[in-house]
């Protein structure tokens, strides 16, 4: 039995079991075992509990768990035991489910059974509002004269400079104003005591840019509509009146108004490293405007510090890079966001952890205001995947994050959740995550995009307006990800989308997605979907309620939803495994989905207006299925379908549980046959029907066959490039009977496979037309010696002149397996390693210009050392390195690459133990423009000029010997540079530590007496 149908099953089994009323309470539980019938043993080791205000999330670690267990719950002192949504197993063998509708600050008790198995815990639920009573006050005011001692009379002028002096219990209090600075936290606070950073009035700003106005902009010179100024630095975002400009990726977009994917963007910017030069496409005088450049990154840095409280700021305008942020911490709990307006910078609010399991937990990011207003509205594919993606709030912290009540707009994404790559199958990342009552609108991509291990992330009574897509759930890896009573409405792409393979449990509920845009859809499944289990939900649009063109889906069950679709009954509603349904009932005998759905006009309010509620009349009311845990305050004879019951208020309210109403059973899932009506076959009459004024006229049938239009095929596959090959890329010619269409020839790639043995990595690159009858398509030969072969797979979307599909109807009728294959015999690359010593008269120090600027000023390329750190003015010390690569083979494939730096002396504190690790940036060539110019030397540019990639490597406080060393990340590997220098960035993760001492240490540079002690890059690599 699969677990989807367990879960269904456990469901009605618990409904009934509610029905009891009473079962007698708990004893006391820390592990149970039992043997299965499989002699295997079945125990129940560890139950861990992540209370929440509203929720607790539950997850069971034991040894050969079930499928499925039974969930009961019950406020602390009461006699009746609730039931709660079924937990789940997981992909690592643990049981995970959560609890809703909790009271805020409560104490309960859990109890998790499976037949005569059971363990047991309590928690208190988090309260509504954090208390906090400050033991001291710290003020700030940007008015105030310099030399103050942060007393009400005597304010600091900077926040750095009270938060550098604030402790545990410490408030600082910042007045209206507008302060022009990076904060960052060299302390943590205590337990319930936090370092509340906190503006006392409506008008505190945190500013990251400087202006440009009046004759700051001068035209280029043969160019028409080009500008140009001189700034400082480089920089990742620009804005005009306050709102964002584009971002051309180069001098060539800009000149020819090509942005992102050649799209046409008539307006944009572009910087020039080598010049320092600003330059701007504009259809107007640019001097007529007020331009905000970033002078700044980050506006809070929360780096490594706990109980650290930022409220009620307005921050705008940060962005010398694509990170530009306004909140950023990094493996820091405790950290409470809330009542900020921040707009105007790449990312909003960014929850990241890389650290502890004790690092990056219990955040709260709430009544948060994010938005990023651009000066144009640009077509979605000028931005996807380009320099301009941005998202509002990002929470990819260790476990425990709240994001609750905040206003997003205006932005590409909305709500992050999780991670992507390799690393969203780490469970370990954003654990248990709360995300409800957000107001998210006018987005450019996804509202919410819960990606990666998701477990427990709850998305529930959030609001979304006109995005492309509401919620992105791919992929899901683990769950349970839980999606209930959100609305989603005028979304121009889908409601919901799945891909990247989502195989982790996902539980939809209760939703309500509402639409007027033509050919919108419900549902788009753009990869095969498993273990989703959806229910109770209205989906209303103009194109596929749902579609899913690939084939492969499974352990799915849907059922009880309102599907209504503007379309006739003669066009497809539905496109399940590739296969198009126009009516529900025969979506329902196909797949056994949604055979108590229906698709009735859902029956709301006033839709278009935004009001989501029932009308009496509604054909959801009293329709839904009962889910314990999550419907149990219904009102009626059974839970209504969709994000509200009738009489409730449309919009998300924070409420109490009740005590469950006696439930009736659970209705069934039989499916009602429906009835089948027979049409007589007609006997075909050999007499024609009579014409006016003539007898009828005896017809002798022909025996002359009509003319067969027989479906398109393929005639064959061949070869187009000599066999064996040694070749990274081959080439297949793909021959069909006729001309075609509907043949894929962008991702994703349907249409051919690849049958490859004892080759690894072999991909399709590319598909072109030859002729309407023949496709040419280019592999990837991988890695390893072997065959490939080419397939051509029918899904019945490749089709002929009158429609006809490859093979005739029904899919897999038209495969192509018998073609010619290519032997693949690659030489076993050598490995080689090759060892550099950095360039003296190039290496060396820079020392910011003044404390947070992220500029240079005082430089030294000629010490036996160069130095990381901060001096006493807190100014943070950057170190250049350079390596002369050039003498590795133009042709090289770089595969591990390994800095090494020998350590003299460390004065002050040893920045190791305040400063946090050293992180490494690589550049291709030269960071500053000297370089470029021909000095070849250490510029001031180069402290904040950009890398081929920041943080390529972290040299953390393990030395050998004095050696330290930090193996670049393997992406890193592409810039090293076989045709010149290459050169590396060193900094400390955290600038300073806010004590104005010198805290910094030496290593050794290229120009120490003895080589024995240069810095070294070892480069390992082979030659193809």
């Amino acid at each position: 039995m699969n677990t989807i149908s367990r879960i269904v099953r456990s469901v009605s089994r618990i409904v009934l079991l509610a029905a009891l009323a009473l079962i007698p309470s708990p004893r006391a539980v820390g592990a149970a075992r039992l043997s299965s019938s499989s002699g295997l043993q079945i125990s129940f080791s560890t139950i861990t509990l992540t209370p929440n205000i509203e929720t607790a999330g539950v997850v069971v670690s034991g040894f050969n768990l079930p499928k499925t267990a039974q969930l009961l719950y019950q406020r602390a002192g009461e006699a009746t035991w609730r039931t709660g949504h079924p937990l789940v197993r997981m992909d690592d063998g643990r049981l995970a489910g959560s609890l809703f509708g909790l009271a805020p600050a409560t104490p309960y008790q859990v109890r998790v059974v499976d037949g005569s198995l059971e363990i047991a815990g309590s928690f208190t639920t988090q309260p509504e509002e954090l208390p906090f009573v400050p033991l001291a006050t710290l003020y700030v005011d940007a008015n105030a004269s310099p030399g103050g001692d942060g007393s009400a009379g005597a304010p600091y002028q900077t926040i750095q400079e009270a938060v550098n002096r604030a402790g545990p219990g410490t408030q600082v209090l910042v007045a209206d104003g507008v302060y022009n600075e990076s904060v960052s936290f060299p302390n943590s606070g205590a337990d319930n005591n936090w370092i509340q950073v906190k503006a006392s009035g409506n008008g505190a700003i945190l500013d990251g840019s400087s202006t440009l106005s009046g004759g700051a902009w001068q035209p280029v010179e043969g160019k028409n509509a080009i500008w140009f100024t001189q700034i400082g630095g480089a920089i990742g975002y620009l804005a005009r009146d306050g709102k964002r400009f584009y971002q051309y990726e180069g001098m060539n977009g800009l000149n020819n108004s090509a942005g992102h994917n050649n799209v046409t963007i008539r307006e944009g910017w572009f910087f020039e490293p080598s010049t320092l030069r600003l330059y701007i496409r504009t259809q107007d005088d640019p001097n007529t405007h007020t331009w905000q450049v970033p002078r700044l990154n980050h506006a809070f840095d929360v780096n490594a510090r706990d109980w650290i409280w930022i409220e009620g700021f307005e921050v705008r305008y940060y962005g010398t890079r694509t990170d530009g942020c306004g909140v950023c911490a990094l493996n820091s709990s405790h950290v409470v966001i809330r009542r900020n307006r921040i707009h105007n910078m790449q990312l909003g609010i960014f929850i990241q952890w890389n650290g502890t399991d004790s690092q990056g937990n219990d955040t709260r990011v709430e009544f948060n205001e994010v938005q990023d207003m651009t000066a144009a509205n640009w077509e979605w594919n000028a931005v996807k995947g380009g320099f301009m993606e941005g998202t509002a709030i990002i929470v990819r912290g260790r476990a425990g994050a709240i994001v609750r009540g905040n206003e997003v707009h205006h932005v590409f994404n909305g709500i992050y959740t999780g991670t992507s790559g390799a690393a969203g199958e780490n469970p370990a990342i954003a654990f248990d995550a709360d995300i409800y009552n957000n107001r998210i609108y006018n987005i450019g991509d996804d509202a919410l995009e819960p990606e990666g291990a998701g477990v427990n992330h709850r998305f529930r009574n959030n609001a979304i307006d006109s995005a492309f897509s509401g919620i992105s759930l791919a992929p899901i890896t683990y769950g349970p990800t839980w999606v209930i009573r959100n609305t989603i409405s005028n979304f121009t792409s889908k409601a919901v989308k799945w891909d990247r393979n989502s195989d982790g449990f996902v539980f939809f509920y209760h939703n309500t997605a509402w639409t007027n845009s033509p050919n919108a859809n419900g549902m788009d499944l753009i990869s095969p979907v498993k273990n989703t289990v959806l229910r109770n939900n209205i989906f209303r649009v103009n194109g596929f309620s749902f579609t899913e063109k690939p084939t492969g889906s499974s352990n799915n069950d849907w059922n009880f939803d309102n599907w209504n679709n503007t379309r006739t009954s003669s066009n497809p509603h539905f496109k399940w495994e590739n296969t198009n349904y126009n009516r529900i009932r025969d979506l329902c005998r196909a797949t056994n989905l949604e055979c108590n759905g229906y698709d009735s006009e859902p029956g709301l309010v006033n839709p278009g207006g935004g009001n989501f509620s029932l009308l009496a009349s509604s054909p959801n009311v009293d329709r839904g299925a009962r889910i314990p845990g999550v419907n149990d305050s219904f009102s009626g004879s059974a839970p209504d379908v969709g994000a509200f019951e009738f009489g409730s208020i449309p919009t998300p309210t924070q409420f109490a549980p009740t005590s469950p109403p006696t439930q009736s059973p659970a209705p069934t899932d039989t499916l009602t046959p429906f009835p089948q009506t027979q049409i007589p076959t007609p006997t075909p009459s050999l007499t024609a029907f009579p014409t006016t004024g003539l007898p009828p006229t005896q017809i002798t049938p022909s025996l002359t066959p009509f003319p067969v239009d027989s479906p398109p095929t393929v005639l064959s596959v061949s070869r187009m490039d000599a066999s064996p090959t040694s070749s990274a890329v081959v080439r297949f010619r793909v021959l069909f009977s006729e001309n075609v269409t509907g043949v894929d020839t962008f991702a994703p790639i349907i249409d051919f496979a690849l049958n490859a043995s004892g080759v690894t990595g072999a991909s399709i690159a590319g598909i072109s037309v030859e002729t309407g009858a023949s496709y040419i398509v280019q592999v990837n030969t991988g890695s390893g010696n072997g065959t490939i072969q080419l397939y051509v797979v029918d899904d019945d979307s490749i089709r002929d002149s009158i429609g006809q599909p490859l093979g005739g109807a029904g899919t897999g009728n038209g495969n192509f397996l018998n073609g010619e294959a290519y032997t693949i015999n690659k030489p076993t690359p050598v490995a080689l390693t090759a060892m550099f010593k950095s360039v003296g008269s190039n290496d060396g120090w820079i020392v910011e210009s003044q404390k947070s600027s992220e500029t240079g000023g005082t430089r030294n390329s000629s010490e036996a050392t160069f130095i990381l750190g901060d001096d006493p003015r807190d100014r943070q010390y950057v170190s250049i390195l350079q390596f002369s690569t050039s003498s590795l083979p133009d042709n090289a494939v770089v595969t591990k690459v390994t800095l090494m730096i020998r350590s003299q002396s460390y004065t002050g504190t040893n920045p190791f133990t305040t400063h946090g690790d050293i992180a490494v940036d690589i550049r291709k060539g030269y960071f500053g423009s000297s370089g470029v110019l021909g000095v070849n030397s250490l510029d001031r540019g180069d402290f904040s000029a950009p890398a081929s990639m920041n943080n390529a490597g972290v040299i953390a406080n393990n030395p050998v010997t004095d050696w330290y060393w930090t193996i670049l990340n393997p992406a890193a590997s592409q810039f090293i540079n076989l045709a010149g220098v290459t050169e590396f960035r060193l900094r400390f993760q955290l600038p300073d530590n806010g004590d104005r001492n010198n805290d910094f240490i030496r290593f050794y540079s290229g120009n120490y007496y003895s080589s024995a002690s240069h810095p070294l890059l070892q480069v390992e690599y082979y030659v193809p």
